[in-house]
């Protein structure tokens, strides 16, 4: 899970616009405890997000497409419109 995921769920509980069950410490917890590792943010990254074109404006979504470009993996989502990256998009 990346962090990028992390940060945005912490903002959208802080500014009340998500409701769930746990705060954030017990999401990390349950993600550790659940064998997911944390993908950082480092360097390449924004080397990728770079050179993505603006198809979204999203800055989490755009900073998790050069994630997933980069490091080669699956996205989560059902926001169609990430398609247009030439990503693998699952839901």
């Amino acid at each position: 899970m990346s962090v990028i995921s992390l940060w945005e769920i912490t903002v959208k509980l802080s500014l009340n616009k998500l409701e769930i069950s746990h705060d954030i410490e017990t999401i990390i917890d349950l993600l550790t405890q659940n064998g997911f590792e944390i993908l950082p943010v480092i360097p390449r990254h924004f080397i990728e997000l770079a050179k993505l074109p603006f198809h979204h404006r999203d800055p989490f979504d755009r900073l998790l497409v050069a994630q997933i470009k980069t490091e080669n993996i699956h996205f989560i989502s059902k926001d169609e419109i990430l398609d247009k990256y030439d990503i693998l998009r699952i839901w």
